[in-house]
């Protein structure tokens, strides 16, 4: 499984990843405060070793690329989070959400896409992006992941990752592009 990801980063490291709501929100709460991943309803069924793994994953990329239905659920999940802490981590969002490209996608090619129906418009929005862009896809959506696979697109679900098989790998493999 751990060749098949550094595979993954070898041929998308230009091209960039996509990265679905809920692992864009724990990269960005990550970054903000690993304490907070837990704290946070959102990211709690994460810890700080996924994040690790997910950040040192993500930096092989030379882009992130979101859309403006994933920008949008990021800003509502965020406003679940109390303040003061909310002012703060608005400016981590606002930071790495600038250095991301954002694509966009006319509603009514969301709304004719198969799967609009299935997974609604954010996800639609990442499928027709990929379709466009020929990007990986980093999810923990079972359903999104199965649509992507089943229409030949690369996604990888985070879910499957196994964070201990990647530090075996690392110490096996020392030339491992991640490691």
């Amino acid at each position: 499984m751990n060749d098949y990801l550094n595979a993954y980063i070898l041929n998308y490291a230009t091209k960039g990843i996509i990265l679905d709501t809920n692992i864009f929100l724990l990269y960005l709460v990550g970054i903000f405060d690993k304490s907070f991943i837990r704290e946070f309803d959102r990211t709690k069924m994460f810890d700080e070793a996924s994040f690790n793994l997910l950040f040192r994953f993500v930096n092989n990329f030379k882009r992130i690329i979101t859309t403006p239905n994933i920008i949008t659920e990021l800003s509502n999940f965020s406003f679940k989070i109390s303040e003061p802490k909310l002012s703060n981590f608005l400016q981590t969002f606002i930071v790495y959400l600038r250095t991301a490209k954002e694509s966009y996608i006319q509603k009514d090619i969301l709304f004719n896409n198969k799967a609009f129906c299935k997974v609604g418009i954010t996800d639609a929005s990442i499928i027709e992006t990929v379709k466009k862009e020929k990007l990986l896809v980093l999810t923990t959506d079972f359903e999104l992941t199965g649509i992507l696979r089943a229409n030949k697109f690369d996604v990888i679900n985070f879910n499957n990752v196994s964070f201990h098989s990647i530090v075996k790998l690392c110490a096996i493999k020392r030339e491992s592009i991640w490691c």
